[in-house]
């Protein structure tokens, strides 16, 4: 792993009127402030609601 490169893990999250604030962590120790605005979060959950696992006849997520 390139010494720029971060493995980041949500630890926790909260809703604002902004928003989904998320509080991730790296191994290293770094963390970082994410603030995923709901347009995004809207076209994600219905992304993932429509993907379905091959075969299972359900969605995935």
């Amino acid at each position: 792993m390139a010494i720029n490169d971060h493995s980041w893990r949500t630890r926790s999250r909260h809703h604002s009127v902004d928003g989904t604030v998320r509080y991730q962590s790296c191994h290293c120790g770094a963390w970082r402030v994410v603030l995923v605005p709901d347009e995004e979060r809207i076209l994600a959950d219905a992304i993932g609601s429509v993907r379905a696992e091959p075969g299972s006849g359900g969605p995935v997520g």
